[in-house]
């Protein structure tokens, strides 16, 4: 992407041009086959190319830098990253690289075949059949470990015939194969096609055999859904493809012009499919794997603790630290704290809630010591608002995750509601269940009194449950409140929460919890709510 001067971004506006336009060029410092300068002639392109209008209102539209082997470098990176942007950039084949992709399988490389031949240099002939597979890969490890980059290899090889033979993998033969080093693991981006999820047009998404989810073996998938500046007020309802629910269920709820996200735990449907709905209008979806459940045939993986809610962080307390600000990440330590083993842990399941934000903003949190390839958004904020998210991050460096506020600053409240270990609960998947609807009794919960619902030995959930994963929506709260969710007959102290509401509009948030008695309680802080809550499946020994 080149730079765009300020004059032909006005123009650009002003005519609505779709085309590809090129406004200006410049050279950058440093020979062909360095990266000096890369990251400031990235920096300025996605400057003037935001300028120009680029990702659509309020920055909500899709951009994705791709680049060749000259702009592989961390600073350059780094620098896409600040911008939340994507990326696809030619991997350089250094040692770390091929010996990445030398332990690919052979099973796992993908034959295709171009409609059009494409001319090899190398072979000196025209080819149309290649083999392309993915990998996880961490860049840049000779750096300290907070520069680290984990993201994708998508590598490219041919059949050749100087020998007659394939290229074996890892021989770092760049003429043979190529590997872009790239930042996304979407199932989907509507934008990226501009076909939004319509009413009454259910979408079909594939979600095994991507973004890092196998082909087999996968019982369930772990999303972020995101809805970014929806035009209508609204919700997204997602599914296994062949068991949409027969009373709707609700995933993601919004309001116009705000982007909103949740995360979804939903059963892998017919042909490894998903189902989406939308209610009203349309909207463009973006989902991202946070993980998957393997069904009864794997037994590898770590089972999921759930336990009784527990506040670990609030950095509007003495001794909390103070907000989070967009220059200085928090290091929040996990193990040994709120329930956590001190050891053996692999992942932290909570509930982060921002509070008090100074600019509009996102939150993300990642392991320490292994910062995510580009931006990953676990909750976006604005001033005046109070928002949680359900987070779930694997551990790093000691035990901890770091937090990070990308704008301005943020509190931020963390409640610990389990973990992920050697050993624990199983979780199996159900099509989406409504269990609890207080609108149709009249009979909002209210801070004079806890509400206990029985969930076990109830729409699919046995009464050996030690857990539910449940996605909870606040409607029409009467003031400014919290809710708090716990096993019944275990009432966290000091208090917790798991959404915010400020107003009758609807709020949601998935919550992986205990039960106590086969039952699980709710509390308003203050005044009143309705609540509804929709089942996503159990977990048991």
């Amino acid at each position: 992407m080149l730079p765009i001067k300020p004059a032909c971004a006005r123009d650009l506006r002003k005519s609505g041009l779709s085309a590809p336009v090129i406004c200006a060029t410049r050279l950058r410092k440093g020979s062909t086959n360095s990266a000096r300068g890369a990251s400031r002639l990235v920096a300025d392109a996605l400057h003037a190319a935001k300028a120009a209008g680029a990702g659509g209102p309020g920055g909500t539209g899709l951009l994705v830098l791709r680049a060749d082997s000259a702009f592989y470098s961390h600073d350059v990176i780094a620098e896409v990253r600040r911008a939340k942007v994507r990326f696809s950039i030619t991997a350089r084949m250094s040692s770390a690289v091929t010996t990445a992709i030398g332990g690919v399988n052979e099973a796992d490389w993908t034959p295709i075949s171009y409609p059009n031949a494409v001319w090899d240099d190398d072979e000196q002939r025209l080819i149309s059949d290649a083999e392309i597979a993915e990998i996880d890969y961490t860049a840049f490890t000779s750096r300290r470990k907070a520069d680290h980059i984990q993201a994708r290899l998508i590598v490219r090889r041919v059949t050749r015939l100087k020998p007659n033979t394939k290229t074996p993998a890892g021989t770092g033969d760049a003429g043979q194969q190529q590997a872009l080093f790239t930042a996304t693991r979407a199932v989907l981006d509507t934008r990226t096609t501009a076909s939004p999820v319509t009413a009454g047009a259910d979408r079909q998404v594939a979600v095994t055999g991507v973004g890092g989810v196998p082909t087999t073996g996968v019982s369930a998938v772990v999303l972020n859904a995101t809805v970014p500046a929806p035009a209508l007020t609204g919700y997204l309802q997602v599914y296994p493809l062949g068991a949409k629910p027969a009373v709707a269920t609700s995933n993601v709820n919004w309001r116009p012009g705000r982007n909103q996200a949740n995360a979804v735990t939903v059963a892998v449907g017919t042909g490894g499919k998903i189902g989406l709905m939308v209610a009203v209008g349309k909207a463009d979806v973006a989902l991202d794997v946070v993980g998957w459940y393997g069904d009864a045939t794997d037994p590898a993986g770590d089972y999921y603790h759930p336990s009784i809610p527990a506040r670990i962080l609030d950095t509007r307390t003495s001794g909390g630290g103070g907000p989070v600000t967009g220059s200085k990440e928090r290091t929040l330590v996990v193990a040994g704290h709120g329930g956590v083993p001190a050891a053996g842990v692999s992942s932290v399941v909570m509930t982060l809630t921002a509070v008090n934000a100074t600019a509009p903003a996102y939150v993300e949190v990642y392991p320490t010591g292994a910062r995510p390839s580009r931006p990953t958004s676990n909750t976006d904020v604005v001033p005046g608002q109070v928002v949680a998210a359900l987070v779930t991050s694997p551990l790093g460096s000691n035990g901890s995750v770091q937090l990070v506020v990308n704008k301005g600053s943020a509190d931020l409240v963390a409640d610990v509601l389990g973990y992920y270990s050697s050993a624990g609960s199983r979780y199996v998947p159900l099509a989406p269940r409504r269990v609890l609807d207080t609108r149709s009794a009249h009979a909002p919960v209210a801070s004079s009194s806890d509400r206990s619902v029985p969930i076990a030995g109830l729409n699919g959930v046995p009464t050996s449950a030690t857990g539910v994963v449940v996605n909870t929506t606040g409607v029409y709260a009467s003031q400014p409140l919290n809710l708090e969710v716990y096993p019944t007959g275990s009432k966290p102290s000091p208090r917790t929460s798991v959404l915010n509401q400020q107003d009758a509009m609807s709020v949601a948030d998935l919550v992986m919890m205990p039960l106590g008695g086969g039952a699980s309680s709710l509390s308003a802080s203050n005044g009143h709510t309705d609540v509804v809550l929709d089942v996503m499946g159990y977990l048991t020994p």
